[in-house]
């Protein structure tokens, strides 16, 4: 269950996100949106959406959390599709393998699959981020292997990504996550993490929402050079779902397709 993150060059996809700073009406302090988007995955015109922003743009859900006017809505969205298409370029030959797969070995998921993301968005002051300790949760979001990656974007001090932490019970999250969809953080202790490794800036990391990671520390904020200036971030988790999920009378079988599932993930998408 160690894998690799996969780092681009995402000048343009920053740019955007910072514009929102001038786009979004907002309050001063931290801030947080959401939204989403899924499609049917035998959806062939709906899938080649995922290549460009402004035809994937229309297909978002609702956006929620701050100052959700229609033109604030908008702005979150576009941003949203933006860093979504770049992530799921980089992501989209091994998810063709995975799909080949499924349909060698899991025939009867045939036009039950969803794919696509849920994307939050989140301003945050340098003086608020400066207030925590010099290991602020490092954690892992998930071990829930319908996840297909973790897309991570920030205007300013990029994520700590300790891509070789030690988790207690990696294999048992794994099983477990992926049975029933509970998407539990797990925090460690500053002797498990292993090597620090920083995110290039300008840049989106895509990565298994297993891998450990936290936000800035009080040594970053200290040598932030544009301190007054507010960091803008994006999470985009992509993932695939079973439509028709947890059927009445059915949950066992279920949880046993879901896992069946998170195992081709594992291993074409991140093997």
């Amino acid at each position: 269950l160690k894998v690799p993150m996969r780092e681009e060059s995402a000048s343009e996809t920053v740019d955007r996100l910072k514009s929102l700073e001038a786009n979004v009406g907002h309050c001063k302090g931290s801030q947080e949106w959401r939204t989403n988007i899924f499609v049917d995955v035998d959806d062939v015109a709906a899938m080649a959406l995922f290549r460009a922003a402004s035809f994937l743009l229309p297909c978002f859900g609702q956006v929620s959390g701050s100052s959700t006017s229609k033109q604030n809505a908008l702005a979150i969205q576009r941003v949203s599709a933006q860093i979504l298409c770049q992530a799921w370029d980089i992501l989209e030959t091994r998810f063709e393998a995975l799909m080949r797969a499924i349909v060698q070995e899991m025939p009867q998921l045939r036009g039950r699959l969803k794919v696509g993301a849920d994307v939050t968005l989140r301003r945050s002051m340098t003086p608020e981020l400066g207030a925590r300790q010099d290991f602020p949760g490092v954690h892992s979001d998930s071990w829930d292997g319908t996840i297909l990656g973790m897309a991570l974007v920030s205007t300013k001090l990029g994520t700590r990504v300790y891509p070789e932490a030690e988790f207690p019970y990696p294999i048992g999250m794994f099983l477990s996550q992926s049975r029933t969809g509970a998407r539990d953080a797990h925090q460690l202790d500053t002797d498990a993490l292993g090597p620090l490794r920083r995110a290039t800036p300008g840049s989106i990391i895509v990565m298994p929402a297993s891998v450990a990671h936290s936000q800035p520390t009080r040594e970053d904020i200290e040598n932030d050079v544009a301190r007054e200036a507010p960091r803008w971030f994006c999470r985009a988790n992509m993932r695939i779902a079973i439509s028709d999920g947890f059927r009445h009378g059915r949950a066992k079988e279920a949880r046993e397709e879901r896992l069946s599932l998170a195992l081709l993930v594992a291993e074409h998408m991140w093997g």
